[in-house]
């Protein structure tokens, strides 16, 4: 059976009550046993241990079905205790009347169980003592008629108490219900009447919001109106600029396109020029390498003729040697030819042949000394034509050179001009091209120009367009606002709802517990105020577990105002953002 809260309460407020109870009647166990001195010190150990079991589970688990079960069954044990104490007293068979009241007192935990237990104690107790120590149940002894009795009682009184504990927890559980559902009509009520007044408040706000928001429109389109006439009025001036610039660039671009044209045409002509001038150059390049040829081989020529004039005048050196010795020869022919005379001359008669020979040879050697004499003239003549040859030949050979040497810078700067010749041709080309592109985009210039001209007359219409209509939505806004503007008021104050709850404030680490009296998505009112001051930093925390930063922004009056640094998320805001979204 499902355990209510009420009925919680009631158990836990009957605890004390059942633990004080306990502690009573175990005194009572201790002064009986020690008065009728029936085993003094065993009662008082058993009826203490038992009050102190069902004190523990109640420290440690409250009015819990254990304990209600300890408590019941600790009851009916000093009951037995205090019987078992009396017996052989004339109070032995009336204090089992004990049992019977203590049965009604645990009812009092209203626990059908709590009852079932102490029941099946009692009855432990008498059937296991009717048999094994029956003077402590009875003072007759064994009486099992008695017992069934006994047991028939407290049956019968335990079923009562249980069926009067059973309807006590329905009737508990049917009022807790019936207080729920009273709450809940009540809260129904309430929710439904903040609903409404919420539903009013924001009809009412968005008919005062209406005049906030119809005037800022205006505002801003008014602003908006005098920025489009503005811009409009740059727009026309700025198109009344670029038409004039447009008609300059076309007749600009005209006088380019005519000069580009006029260009390329002369750059033309300059090519084809360039290309003569090309052929021209490389004809004299050839002209010159063919002079090169022909000036190294006269130079070679001139180096051969040198030598072999150097080689005769060698010759002539060998034939000057020779007739030196053909001189040396004749000086000595004439001088044996001498001393063949003087030889004949002492000889008489027998040398004159002999003397004749010798005057022969004499002669032939003066003829062959004046023949050597003239060849040795004749030699020298030819060794000075000779080195006169050589000094002209050496002087050709040199010329030569220099005009070889002449020859080959003339070619070389030939060689050069060719190429910058074919350079600039190229260039000229590039140039023509250039040109040709250059009037193409003269051409296109001219074009863009003139579609610049036509684009900034239909600007200049349009800006006149849209100054008209500026000047219509001007008037409409005017038209508009007079129709739905109204008052102005905070629209802060249709968002606001009122509640009742608790709530806790950290402040510098410690969690204080206020309570909220007004909401919204961005503030919150609150009171019971902890000690606060304003601009200080707290945090909201709500008992749904949200926990919202923010500022205390005034205090008055016992209440504070809280700005929230973020969203607020509530039922009751909830249901004011469904009727605004409806």
């Amino acid at each position: 059976m499902t355990q209510t809260a009420s009925l919680d309460s009631l158990r836990r407020s009957f605890l004390p009550f059942m633990i004080g109870l306990l502690a009573v009647l175990t005194v009572i166990v201790v002064v009986v046993a020690w008065w009728a001195s029936a085993q003094p010190v065993l009662l008082t150990i058993t009826a203490m241990m038992m009050s102190a079991v069902v004190a523990l589970s109640a420290a440690a688990t409250g009015a819990s079905t254990a304990t209600r079960h300890l408590s019941a069954s600790a009851m009916m044990g000093l009951v037995g205790l205090l019987v078992f104490s009396a017996s052989g007293t004339h109070l032995h068979i009336d204090l089992h009347m004990i049992f019977f009241a203590a049965l009604a007192v645990v009812a009092g935990w209203c626990c059908w169980s709590s009852i079932l237990v102490a029941t099946g104690v009692v009855a432990i107790h008498h059937l296991g003592l009717n048999v094994v120590y029956p003077a402590a149940v009875f003072p007759d002894g064994a009486d099992f008629m008695r017992v069934m009795l006994h047991a028939v009682v407290l049956v019968i009184e335990a079923g009562a108490l249980a069926l009067a504990a059973v309807q006590l927890t329905k009737a508990f559980s049917a009022t807790e219900a019936a207080a729920r559902q009273a709450a809940n009509s009540a809260a129904a009520e309430r929710q439904t009447e903040m609903v409404a007044r919420q539903t009013r408040g924001l009809e009412h706000y968005r008919q005062q919001s209406l005049g906030e928001v119809v005037a800022d429109f205006r505002t801003a389109l008014i602003a908006i109106e005098r920025q489009v006439d503005q811009e409009t009025t740059s727009m026309q001036h700025t198109a009344l600029a670029l038409s004039r610039v447009a008609d300059e660039a076309r007749l600009h671009a005209g006088r380019a396109e005519v000069t580009a044209s006029k260009t390329a045409q002369n750059v033309v002509s300059a090519s084809a020029g360039a290309e003569e001038l090309t052929v021209s150059i490389n004809e004299i390049a050839g002209q010159s390498g063919q002079a090169r040829s022909l000036i190294e081989r006269m130079n070679q020529i001139a180096i051969s003729t040198g030598q072999d004039v150097r080689h005769l005048a060698g010759l002539a050196e060998q034939i000057e040697a020779v007739i030196g010795l053909i001189k040396s020869i004749a000086d000595q022919t004439n001088l044996l030819a001498l001393n063949a005379t003087i030889e004949a001359a002492r000889a008489g008669a027998a040398g004159r042949g002999f003397a004749v020979v010798a005057a022969e040879v004499k002669a032939l050697s003066n003829q062959t000394m004046k023949a050597a004499d003239e060849i040795v003239g004749q030699i020298a003549a030819i060794q000075v034509s000779t080195s006169r040859t050589v000094a002209s030949v050496e002087a050709i050979e040199l010329a030569t050179q220099e005009v070889a040497s002449l020859t080959y810078s003339i070619a070389a700067s030939v060689e050069q001009q060719n190429s910058a010749t074919g350079e600039i041709s190229r260039t000229i080309s590039r140039v023509a091209e250039g040109s040709s592109v250059a009037h193409e985009v003269a051409a296109t210039v001219s074009q863009a120009t003139s579609d610049t001209q036509r684009y900034s007359e239909t600007a200049l219409r349009a800006s006149e367009a849209l100054k008209s209509v500026a000047s219509d939505l001007a008037q409409s806004i005017a038209g508009f606002n007079d129709r739905v503007s109204v008052p102005a008021k905070e629209r802060r104050n249709a968002m606001r709802v009122e509640i009742n709850e608790a709530a806790s404030l950290l402040v510098e680490g410690h969690d204080h517990p206020v309570t909220l009296i007004e909401i919204s998505e961005t503030g919150a009112r609150i009171g019971r105020l902890p000690p606060l001051s304003q601009g200080r930093t707290v945090e909201l925390r709500l008992g749904d577990g949200q926990r919202i930063a923010g500022t205390i922004v005034w205090i008055a009056d016992g209440e504070a105002g809280i700005q929230l640094q973020s969203r607020l998320q509530h039922p009751a805001l909830s249901s004011v953002t469904a009727s605004l979204a409806a």
